[in-house]
């Protein structure tokens, strides 16, 4: 009992009072908390930074579903993007399915989700790139 209670104090205090400097010097007015920011799935398919992908038609996997939206693809070389569906369950869940239309051949494309922050916020999270044939 005496251990969760020391847990618990702990966590409650360890973003308030001062904090200090690498010389050890408190600083005033205290640094606020980091954010907290939720785990980025990884690419299952394609891999991040993979080439000969097919130009379309085909399912993008990651490690989990990130949001409720789909993904957005951008091209490098400045052309339109392209928005996935909105994931669905994979078969193999925890892992989310993310069907991807028609895209250009021998391009590469960043792959982004948009994360939301805060309620009043989104944020871009680039979660990869992959290059077609």
């Amino acid at each position: 009992m005496r251990r969760l209670l020391a847990v618990v104090v702990l966590a409650l205090t360890a973003c308030s009072g001062t904090t200090t400097t690498p010389q050890n010097r408190p600083t005033y007015p205290p640094s606020p908390c980091p954010a907290v920011i939720p785990a980025q799935p990884t690419m299952i398919y394609p891999t991040n930074g993979e080439t000969g992908v097919p130009d379309g038609n085909f399912t993008l996997v990651l490690s989990f579903q990130y949001g409720t939206n789909g993904l957005i693809l951008s091209p490098a070389n400045g052309g339109a993007s392209v928005t996935t569906s909105a994931p669905s369950p994979a078969p193999t869940a925890p892992e989310a399915d993310y069907s991807v239309p028609a895209l250009l051949p021998a391009t590469s494309y960043t792959v982004t989700a948009k994360l939301t922050t805060t309620p009043s916020g989104i944020q871009d999270v680039q979660l990869g790139t992959f290059t077609t044939l």
